[in-house]
């Protein structure tokens, strides 16, 4: 495929757009959940509220926490597991990424 996707037909809507789905795929992989203030210093180019009102409360949200102040959730991982797939920024499982941990083991070398 041409375009650098895995699948010509899109997932459920709405797209989020390739820099978006990075950043889902960034904050899946921490947990689905991160303060708002490290989002914003990691993902500068990003206008991470305008992202989350887009989406909409059902897929991603913003709320206040009385212990890190406002913090960033992915509401729906199935829905961004679809887009991570279909922009080829799929997160690994962990099964998926001990293999070079277990072909290191046989041979005795450090990881």
């Amino acid at each position: 495929m041409s375009n650098g996707m895995l699948s010509e037909i899109p997932p459920d809507s709405p797209d989020p757009g390739h820099e978006t789905v990075k950043f889902l795929a960034w904050l899946k992989k921490r947990g689905t959940v991160k303060s708002l203030v490290h989002c914003r210093r990691k993902w500068k180019n990003l206008d991470i509220e305008n992202i989350a009102q887009e989406l909409g409360p059902y897929l991603m949200a913003i709320y206040v926490s009385s212990r890190v102040g406002k913090v960033v959730v992915l509401e729906d991982a199935v829905w961004a597991d679809r887009w991570m797939i279909y922009y080829d920024e799929e997160v690994p499982h962990h099964g998926q990424m001990t293999g070079s941990r277990t072909r290191a083991s046989i041979t005795g070398s450090k990881v």
